[in-house]
């Protein structure tokens, strides 16, 4: 049984293939004691508040922020916690389709990414 503070963030990527190959849904979404209670994303694209196949996670508990490895758009979205609110994107620093995330200390996050690419290295301010 899960705990009254327990929480879970969890990111998917869900294809409807009775309707169409492309459509697709994608989002962060935050669990509360069994209750999904919100969440960040829609459809699937490229816009500010859209991911692509969001593939993985990193949480900085310090500055309340969380790290979401956004594969197909070849970035890294930034949102707060626990709100999901978006904050910014990361794109650059060689990113290629980043698949892992890990953050070292406060001011860098490493981006393994898909294909043979690599580690990407993100140095950011909190």
């Amino acid at each position: 049984m899960l705990s009254r503070t327990a929480r879970t963030l969890i990111c998917s990527c869900v294809f409807f293939l009775p309707f169409s190959p492309f459509s697709c849904t994608a989002s962060v979404g935050e669990i509360t004691c069994n209750y999904y209670v919100c969440s960040f994303g829609g459809p699937c694209g490229a816009g500010v508040h859209q991911l692509d196949w969001p593939r993985h996670l990193a949480v900085d508990e310090d500055s309340r922020l969380i790290f979401v490895a956004d594969e197909l758009n070849d970035r890294v979205v930034v949102l707060r916690s626990p709100t999901l609110e978006f904050v910014r994107l990361v794109r650059g620093h060689g990113l290629s389709q980043p698949r892992r995330l890990y953050l070292a200390g406060r001011q860098r996050l490493y981006a393994g990414q898909w294909g043979g690419g690599g580690v990407a290295v993100i140095a950011f301010q909190a």
